[in-house]
């Protein structure tokens, strides 16, 4: 709003008021709105530790025990970013690879071992060096599980993930000419073995990966994969598929909420829920019952358990009319983000607060 011209005149609790300056004048466009969205976006990512900080996001990153994968909820590409996610996944593993100390199950190193042979590596482990192999390969299985919904052909995508991991080129051969129904079984990716004992064996400056400080070590991985994301053909279509719910609806609500000079832009083309439609089936449809508006959400999502969904909150302290016993209220995309920011804390800065 700056950059239009705008200068802050005062905020409450449902907006800001904004001045014009000098001959100045701003105008609504998409253009502005786009730009407004991603502001946000940046804002909501940098609020608070809990979503902007790596090490409170590594503490809700699990693991599928079926298929030895990390895997952390889609929603953090909005509220905490891609690049975020990405550094949480390998984090977790430098670390994970030096504190855990549970042994591996016999299961566990059978697979290890199989797919060690089948690419024809050292099969040699001490019990180190297997929990490394096996933190690591969860990282790197979940970051191929971003990957093939890029590229879809497997092939090309195992090429991509021993290019990325820095694979040397014989193990990355004799990869890509193991049968592919070989280390796939059941969903499992045992490929992701082979490269993790790659990974760990890589030196820098001398050193390998494996005997690097866990923070050095997720530094150099990170920076490496990254960047070959970003490179990849895709990688943003990916990105805003992953987003695109809170920034269609949090763009529509920015077009229905912000009036310059009395002009109000209204959205077109919109998919949210009418309202009105809502109601006349029976008033508890895809409704937000925070501030009535429609939504991309269908109501199945509004009710996930709330150790899957970030945006789910029950309120049950009044009762609606009609109702014998107080219900259950569910939120909008917008109202949602609220109370997610509401619930984790914002980090207020220390010091005098300045307008600008």
């Amino acid at each position: 709003m700056r950059n239009a011209g705008l200068v802050m005149l005062m905020t409450y609790q449902d907006g800001c008021v904004y001045l014009g300056k000098g001959n100045r004048r701003a105008s609504i466009s998409d253009e502005l709105v786009e730009r407004i969205y991603h502001r946000l976006e940046k804002n909501i990512q940098d609020s608070t530790p809990a979503l902007s900080e790596v090490g409170s996001i590594i503490k809700n990153v699990d693991v599928q025990g079926n298929l030895n994968c990390y895997r952390l909820d889609d929603k953090y590409y909005f509220f905490s970013g891609p690049d975020k996610v990405l550094r949480a996944y390998i984090e977790k593993a430098t670390v994970s690879a030096r504190s855990v100390k549970t042994k591996l199950s016999k299961q566990m190193l059978e697979n290890i071992g199989r797919a060690l042979r089948a690419a024809g590596t050292d099969v040699e482990l001490s019990d180190q060096d297997g929990r490394i192999v096996v933190e690591y390969a969860r990282a790197i299985h979940a970051v191929h599980k971003i990957v093939s919904k890029i590229i879809k052909d497997n092939t090309e995508a195992l090429a991509w993930s021993c290019d990325a991991w820095g694979v040397t080129e014989d193990v990355k051969r004799r990869l890509l000419s193991i049968p592919s129904n070989e280390l796939t079984s059941g969903n499992k990716w045992e490929y992701a073995y082979v490269i993790a004992r790659c990974v760990m064996d890589t030196e820098s400056d001398g050193v390998k990966i494996k005997n690097m400080e866990p923070a050095r070590a997720a530094d150099l991985l990170f920076e490496r994969i990254w960047r070959a994301l970003k490179s990849t053909e895709g990688w943003d279509d990916f990105i805003s598929e992953k987003t695109s719910t809170y920034r269609e609806e949090i763009t529509a609500y920015i077009h229905e909420t912000l009036s310059v000079n009395g002009t109000i832009s209204g959205s077109s083309g919109s998919d949210l829920s009418d309202p009105y439609r809502e109601y006349q089936r029976g008033g508890s449809g895809r409704i937000c019952n925070l501030c009535n508006s429609g939504t991309l959400l269908r109501q199945d999502e509004m009710k996930l358990p709330i150790t899957v969904s970030m945006l789910k909150f029950n309120f049950s302290n009044r009762i609606f009319a009609g109702k014998t016993k107080p219900d259950n209220i569910y939120a909008c995309v917008p109202c949602g983000v609220e109370l997610v920011l509401r619930q984790n804390g914002c980090e207020i800065p220390r010091g005098p607060v300045r307008i600008r």
